[in-house]
């Protein structure tokens, strides 16, 4: 990252915002809130970014997929589950609660899985 770059957590809102306004298709948006997630936490973790509003705006995004989970495809509300647990375990390394807050939403959303006790 160069020194005049910035992370912009708001342009990617905005654009999940804007396909939400347009077409919001729950498949859409379950896809688009994850990838959020995955690419902040692929980022955090390359670049060992920080901040504590960086990851709300992380949280605020898993927990908009796991409120669609249930607006969607048993198939697509696995692959989810699998890609939310997988992030869940990524927040492990960066601290902030943010592994703890996603599990909370895990378990209330997901009761019965197994991975809720890792």
């Amino acid at each position: 990252m160069g020194r005049n770059s910035d992370v912009k957590i708001t342009d990617a809102k905005k654009a999940i915002s804007e396909y939400q306004k347009a077409i919001g298709l729950p498949e859409g948006m379950l896809e688009l809130h994850l990838c959020f997630c995955e690419v902040a936490m692929d980022f955090s973790t390359d670049y060992g970014y920080e901040g504590e509003g960086f990851f709300n705006a992380v949280y605020l995004q898993f927990k908009k997929a796991v409120e669609v989970l249930g607006k969607v495809s048993v198939e697509l509300q696995e692959d989810a589950l699998d890609r939310l647990y997988d992030l869940r375990n990524i927040a492990s390394n960066v601290g902030y609660g943010v592994e703890d807050d996603m599990g909370d939403l895990l378990a209330v959303a997901n009761p019965d899985d197994e991975r809720n006790r890792d």
